[in-house]
């Protein structure tokens, strides 16, 4: 039977773990930007449980459910500190920062059993299974939600992708970056299009290695190269354009689809946008970086993708918790 978890129940303060805490124990434990806090706040708090009511048979036959916030929050917590499931219990049981982050605030409350634990695992990936919708990307959507609207994130400032083009681009001498566009462009259709003349001298073009030519030659000698590329470039294209002519009589169309229409609005955006904001650089490889970092030899610990998924997205939400904490204690450093 589906049943919300009570969010106003009442606190007893002879069974609550700061009522025996001193000085820095305490605190620490009820730092609000202390890890198990900003948890709470930001994930275990911010759960709703509606999205997971599904899972449940609608009456009110049989025993209500244990607490989804914190079924949900155990898996996050799991995958955060990449434990198995004997430790994450162990945590539950036992470790006051973890029960705080979980939402149990007193030595009374108990967490759900293991068996409670697995049986909603398993109920999230038949769900999946049966329906295709998978109700943990809908909880992670909510619960970003939430953290978007709290902290104003503006969705107007996209930074660039992170291939590190410009970084692959300081590597590359000009010539090397044209040579290296002629030799991607030459293919087994277009090379045989050529006359024999113009053929030949491709091919010796094609032969060059340029990081070797760049190294030995001087840049007296290199503008004079740079020219003679550009030569043959253009003799290229002036007798792709000619055949072209010829087998058609007339100059072809060239019609545009919209995916190109597209990619060149977005490169008007980005040659339009201050130079300050084009620097910036995001966190592409720092996140990826974070979501390997519990994997064995980056491989995942689950079999299945259903199970992966799972993996993934709860391991998103803890970064995404662990940059909110970081974002909060720098603001409180610089105030």
């Amino acid at each position: 039977m589906f049943r919300k978890t009570d969010t106003n129940e009442q606190l007893d303060i002879f069974s609550s773990p700061s009522t025996y805490m001193k000085g820095r124990t305490a605190k620490k434990y009820e730092d609000p930007h202390a890890w198990h806090n900003e948890f709470y706040q930001y994930v275990t708090s911010k759960i709703e449980e509606e999205t997971f009511r599904p899972l449940f048979k609608e009456g009110n036959m049989g025993a209500p459910n244990a607490s989804i916030r914190i079924l949900v929050a155990m898996s996050i917590l799991k995958e955060g500190f990449g434990c198995s499931d004997e430790d994450l219990f162990e945590k539950c049981e036992f470790d006051l920062l973890a029960r705080k982050a979980l939402g149990m605030g007193t030595l009374e409350d108990a967490a759900p059993s293991i068996d409670t634990y697995y049986l909603f695992r398993r109920r999230i990936c038949d769900y999946e299974k049966e329906k295709g919708v998978n109700l943990m990307e809908k909880c992670f959507g909510q619960v970003t939600g939430e953290q978007v609207k709290v902290f104003k994130v503006s969705g107007r400032s996209v930074r660039m992708d992170s291939k590190q083009i410009g970084s692959n681009i300081a590597w590359y001498s000009r010539y090397e970056i044209v040579h290296a566009t002629l030799r991607k462009e030459m293919n087994e259709f277009t090379l045989p299009s050529l006359n024999p003349s113009l053929r030949k001298k491709v091919e010796e073009a094609l032969t060059e290695d340029a990081q070797k030519t760049v190294y030995r030659t001087d840049s007296d000698k290199m503008a004079v190269r740079f020219q003679e590329l550009g030569q043959l470039i253009y003799s290229i294209l002036v007798k792709l354009k000619l055949k072209v002519k010829l087998s058609e009589g007339k100059t072809r169309l060239r019609y545009f689809a919209q995916e190109v229409i597209d990619r060149f609005l977005t490169r008007m955006q980005i040659e339009a946008t201050p130079l300050e904001e084009r620097n910036k650089r995001n966190n592409v490889e720092a996140s990826i970086f974070q979501y390997c970092f519990h994997t064995r030899n980056n491989k995942t610990r689950y079999r299945g993708l259903l199970k992966t998924k799972l993996f993934s997205y709860c391991r998103c939400m803890w970064m995404n918790m662990r940059r909110i904490q970081l974002f909060e204690i720098t603001m409180c450093q610089r105030a």
